[in-house]
């Protein structure tokens, strides 16, 4: 029946309609027998159309088409779309360590380089988005993953993805080193081209050389290096 309507009405036409229709399923729990045909749907636009919905399931069924959609869909913007809900999941749900382990399987197996890259920083952005008592064991299985893509993988932007995304866990983790992060941005968005800015701050002060360069190039990652004198 349901190959009937789409031959009467068009594939493009069906697929527009089914996207539509995705949010309202979503939203009514006692619709949720239809989740599982919908993920299925032959039509990678309709998949990606319930990834944006997984915040208004039942964790245990956002978990189950995350988990399927975020690592076994062959499309991978699929792909993608389902592992950009990681870190939205993991506040509004406890089961960030289950996500852990969905983006962890990810990051040693996924093959497509835009996906990966994605995986990548969703470890970093996970990580900032928890609750500091959250923080912990999210490190604890992520790190490893990230160590082994930075040491082993055999793709050079992929290692240097890992290297980033391990520099901002590791400048996120310490209050300190994230207070001053912050306020370095801050204050460089202020600087314009050719000039300089003095950032007169006790925890510069209090910082060695080493950890104040690494933390002043996880705030360069998205923008240009800086130069640093002290005075």
């Amino acid at each position: 029946e349901q190959s009937g309507q789409v031959a009467a009405i068009g594939f493009d036409a069906y697929t527009q309609l089914l996207r539509r229709l995705v949010p309202l399923v979503a939203a009514r729990r006692e619709l949720g027998d239809l989740l599982e045909p919908i993920s299925r749907d032959p039509s990678p636009f309709v998949r990606q159309a319930l990834t944006a919905c997984f915040t208004d399931l039942a964790a245990g069924d956002a978990l189950s088409l995350l988990g399927r959609l975020g690592r076994e869909d062959a499309e991978p913007p699929v792909r993608a779309a389902a592992l950009l809900q990681i870190p939205q999941l993991a506040r509004s749900t406890a089961a960030a360590d289950r996500l852990a382990e969905i983006l962890v399987e990810s990051l040693a197996n996924e093959a497509d380089s835009y996906v990966l890259r994605l995986a990548i920083k969703l470890a970093a952005d996970t990580h900032a988005a928890l609750a500091d008592a959250q923080r912990a064991p999210w490190r604890d299985a992520v790190l490893p993953a990230l160590r082994r893509l930075h040491l082993e993988n055999d793709c050079l932007p992929a290692r240097r993805w890992a290297a980033q995304a391990r520099e901002r866990i590791w400048c996120d983790e310490e209050p300190g080193r994230r207070a001053l992060l912050d306020r370095a941005l801050a204050k460089a968005r202020l600087i314009t081209p050719g000039k300089s800015a003095f950032l007169k701050d006790a925890a510069v002060a209090a910082m060695d050389d080493e950890s104040l360069g690494r933390v002043l190039s996880v705030a360069a990652q998205e923008d240009f290096g800086f130069d640093v004198v002290r005075r």
